[in-house]
């Protein structure tokens, strides 16, 4: 799930991206699932919504309060802070402002398909900022993965399992979360 900044004029009443997530994890057993289901629900904001499930399902939800853009693949999805779909720009109200959104979805969706070896492995690179910038944000203040309240997480869905740096993960390690379990 990422934010997308949205002009205070177009803010409407419904969910937030975060309860929105909650909602489909607890609803949906499949991609196809919480697709149907975000296709009814009323969204208060601008967000990008990052789907997949252990089937191989992936797809991003571009949503705005009044308008959705469903882009699928089967190969690889990547979300940051702005839209992809031409269609939705007009509606992010960073313009560009972002904290480098367009530069961190290039690096991951033009790395993806030169990967060799293990997907985890190397999804753990990517995040660390080995194949180019991610979210190393050095110097900028309360803002940067390393931050107490954002983590950097791989989700291995063939194994289900979830893998997680609690906080920049060119400095910690990605444990194995058992929360879930």
């Amino acid at each position: 799930m990422t934010f997308v900044l949205t002009d205070l004029g177009d803010l409407r009443p419904g969910l937030n991206a975060c309860l929105a997530v909650r909602y489909l994890l607890e609803k949906a057993g499949s991609t196809a699932q919480a697709l149907d289901l975000l296709a009814e629900l009323p969204l208060s904001s601008n967000c990008c919504l990052l789907l997949a499930d252990a089937a191989g399902d992936l797809a991003v939800a571009e949503c705005a309060p009044a308008r959705r853009v469903i882009r699928q693949s089967d190969t690889a999805v990547c979300a940051v802070n702005r839209f992809q779909t031409p269609a939705l720009r007009s509606l992010d109200a960073a313009q560009g402002d972002d904290y480098h959104a367009a530069e961190r979805y290039h690096v991951v969706m033009d790395t993806l398909p030169r990967l060799r070896g293990d997907p985890v492995r190397e999804t753990q690179r990517l995040l660390r900022g080995e194949y180019g910038f991610l979210c190393q944000y050095d110097g900028t203040p309360d803002f940067e993965t390393g931050g107490s309240s954002v983590w950097s997480t791989v989700f291995d869905l063939p194994a289900r399992t979830v893998l997680r740096a609690a906080g920049d993960p060119r400095f910690l390690p990605f444990r194995r979360d058992r929360r879930l379990v």
